[in-house]
């Protein structure tokens, strides 16, 4: 695996979060790569250290929000007539880099051609109308009815992404998979069911909240 290391960079460089750094792939611009933030692996390994008096850095389990969507990835695929959902980001792979274990996925992109923004985004641009209302119902929908586990249904985790088969949609990039350490949502398709209905439930408190925060926000600039 190592004769086929990606070396990610700058000039590959996507976008970071609290536990991700997102890069495009080297070889394929349709295509992202997520490896595990080494600032993220610095917190982590100073907690451990402090709480538990421990040098000894499991990245294994650093890396177990990927293994979650990898897990549940290949539980979907495994479903009769399996078709990828439409608003779930599609997993493609696993990739060696020069920043350890990655996984493939495919990259969103809206309607103009660059990578989709997240909702957040939009929010704090004032970009939020009855057009996107419109798709997040069509979202929450699909999700409800989707036998899919999700951990973080969060406005950050959300893009606003485009295709001709569908248009203008959301997908969900990520918070994909069963969070808790026993994983009793993969043998209860009810189980599943509400605790999907609770995330969607979740995410429109946020969405109000981030509505309030940023419109007033917008308001006292303008």
């Amino acid at each position: 695996m190592t004769a086929n290391k990606l070396f990610l960079n700058e000039q590959y460089f996507v976008t970071n979060g609290g536990r991700n750094l997102v890069y495009r792939h080297p070889e394929n611009a349709d295509l992202l790569i997520k490896v595990i933030n080494p600032k993220f692996i610095a917190r982590s390994s100073f907690k451990i250290k402090l709480l538990h008096k421990s040098t000894t850095i499991n990245r294994f389990r650093l890396s177990k929000c990927y293994i979650r969507e990898i897990i549940e990835s290949m539980r979907l695929r495994f479903a009769q007539n399996y078709q990828h959902p439409n608003f779930i980001q599609q997993f493609t792979g696993i990739v060696d880099t020069n920043f350890g274990f990655g996984i493939v996925v495919k990259a969103e992109r809206g309607k103009d051609g660059h990578y989709a923004k997240t909702l957040k985004t939009l929010i704090k641009a004032n970009q939020y109308n009855t057009e996107i209302q419109k798709k997040l119902d069509e979202f929450y929908n699909a999700l409800a009815n989707c036998d899919i586990s999700v951990s973080d249904c969060a406005p950050a985790n959300l893009v606003y992404a485009y295709n001709d088969e569908v248009g203008d949609h959301f997908v969900l990039i990520d918070g994909i998979g069963e969070k808790t350490l026993i994983p009793i949502l993969r043998i209860s398709t009810r189980l599943r069911k509400l605790s999907r209905l609770g995330q969607i439930n979740r995410l429109k408190k946020r969405i109000s909240s981030d509505l309030i925060k940023y419109t007033n926000s917008y308001q006292l600039k303008s």
